[in-house]
């Protein structure tokens, strides 16, 4: 996440504030954007955003130049809500890209999977690589696909093997790329081996269009 404004700081038009701080905070306010979102956005942490809209730090020009960008953007605000979405959900829920890697993850499913999981790859599963394979060849990160229904069996933190029901949908970006939010619940062992058989149900975009 340590380059997510670079990726979204395209050539737009300075919006200049008399007031820095007050300005700053007044603009992350309306995005509905935390100092801790916008620290995400910058590769800084909240105590340096704090400091900024007290007035007790300036960042320097360049960085100024990107706070406006990123502010200003309404789609690069999008994408920090989204990514706000995922963390903040009291659900199991993940964002992904095409490598499979996590760009957000909620604390749920950072304590079902375990801390320190960076790959979708590393989630203790042997359905994973089967579901990813299926994804990728259906065409998710061309935008080809409306979501993907299925379940699965995995293997938590703690050891222990839980049955899960999962949904993925795809997200796009304000750089038009695509990433995979999913989100998973447990599910009985009876209500797994009724819906096992059925597979992973791929729903192409144009079934729904």
């Amino acid at each position: 996440m340590g380059n997510f404004g670079d990726r979204h700081s395209l050539h737009t038009p300075r919006r200049r504030w008399t007031d820095f701080p007050a300005g700053l905070r007044r603009v992350r306010m309306a995005a509905g954007l935390t100092q801790s979102d916008l620290a995400d956005m910058l590769d800084v942490d909240q105590a340096t955003i704090s400091r900024w809209e007290r007035g007790a730090q300036m960042p320097d020009t360049p960085t100024q130049a990107r706070l406006r960008d990123l502010l200003f953007r309404g789609r690069a605000i999008s994408d920090a809500r989204l990514v706000h979405l995922v963390r903040s959900a009291s659900c199991r829920m993940y964002l992904v890209d095409a490598e499979a890697k996590f760009v957000a993850i909620s604390e749920a499913a950072r304590d079902f999977i375990g801390a320190g999981r960076q790959s979708l790859f590393e989630v203790r599963s042997p359905a994973v690589g089967e579901n990813w394979k299926t994804a990728v060849e259906a065409g998710f990160f061309r935008g080809e696909v409306a979501s993907m229904h299925g379940v699965a069996e995995i293997q938590g933190a703690d050891g222990t093997q839980r049955h899960v029901s999962f949904s993925l949908h795809p997200a796009t970006l304000a750089d038009d790329t695509i990433l995979m939010l999913a989100e998973a619940r447990d599910i009985d062992r009876a209500s797994y081996d009724q819906q096992r058989p059925l597979g992973l149900r791929v729903v192409p975009l144009e079934e729904i269009l």
